[in-house]
């Protein structure tokens, strides 16, 4: 009973995210079968439904609008996540700042850290999966940001192609790597940096924060 007044709770909290109302009851409806699957014996069968439901919406987090592509990119953007790390990058950013995002995904820190550095910084943001590089580049549209530059590439030692191992549940967990106990993924090449070699194409000197 307290599992389930706690996912209530947080659930209310998340409908209030949305950007418009249409996206409200989009956010309301995945949740009711997301908190209605934890207490099933299968929940990730219900995956499916609420990455369908929530496909499409946008939603506010620190007056930055995101437009999501699927249930993970709801849980990424929530205030909750990774919310240990963020007072550390925050710590070391300030107006003019340089912030550089490798795997941007969505852009849920390349938005804020834009939103932060201003007109006179700059946000590197890297993506090598096609799908979220281009709701990145959705968003980045979306609040109108002017100072990120986004690379659909990876980071690497050396510049090569990389075998890349897409995820067949969500694209932010997608690695050049084969972890074991992970469902089939298909398989692409993406094209791999130095990041060296791209700060210096760009002019960039200095690096005052790098995310990994």
């Amino acid at each position: 009973m307290f599992m389930l007044r706690r996912d209530l709770k947080r659930g209310l909290s998340a409908i209030k995210r949305g950007d418009k109302w249409k996206d409200t009851l989009k956010i309301f409806l995945c949740l009711i079968f997301h908190i209605f699957a934890q207490y099933t014996s299968n929940p990730r069968r219900f995956l499916s439904i609420k990455n369908r439901l929530i496909k499409g919406t946008i939603v506010k987090l620190w007056n930055i609008k995101y437009y999501l592509v699927d249930f993970d990119s709801f849980i990424i953007t929530s205030p909750l996540y990774e919310r240990e790390i963020l007072p550390w990058i925050l710590k070391g950013l300030r107006n003019g700042a340089t912030f550089v995002d490798i795997g941007a995904h969505i852009g849920r820190y390349s938005l804020l850290c834009a939103k932060i550095v201003g007109k006179n910084g700059k946000v590197i943001a890297i993506e090598p999966h096609s799908r979220s590089y281009k709701i990145l580049l959705k968003n980045i549209k979306l609040n109108n940001f002017k100072n990120i530059i986004a690379m659909n590439i990876a980071a690497y030692d050396k510049s090569c192609k990389l075998r890349f191992y897409l995820d067949s549940v969500s694209p932010s967990r997608s690695t050049i790597k084969v972890e074991h106990g992970r469902p089939q993924c298909n398989i692409t090449y993406v094209n791999a940096r130095r990041l060296d070699d791209v700060m210096n194409e760009l002019g960039i000197n200095n690096v005052d924060i790098v995310k990994i």
